[in-house]
């Protein structure tokens, strides 16, 4: 899971669409991996920020550390990346 927040819901979701295109992009990324969103958060609203994530789906979590891993510098590159506060959990929830 990639979230995001800003005072801008236009550049927060901007960003996670950069950063799917990022992920998509990536020489691990094969049939067997989604990525989901971006879309509202939850609490889409919180302190006056706009909420957004994006979800990476694998079917092993060796093969999602790898991609996360390797694609954070170039995330971190990203034009809108100083503009948003973004964080990664790995393995946000146990779908087993």
């Amino acid at each position: 899971m990639i979230r995001a927040e800003a005072n801008d819901s236009k550049l927060v979701e901007d960003f996670l669409r950069q950063v799917r295109h990022t992920l998509e992009a990536h020489p691990l990324f094969d049939d067997y991996c989604m990525v989901l969103g971006p879309t509202p958060a939850p609490l889409a609203k919180r302190a006056g920020k706009s909420r957004w994530q994006l979800l990476l789906q694998t079917q092993s979590r060796p093969l999602m550390q790898k991609i996360l891993y390797s694609a954070k510098p170039a995330i971190h590159l990203l034009p809108s990346a100083k503009k948003v506060r973004w964080s990664m959990d790995i393995e946000p929830q146990d779908l087993s």
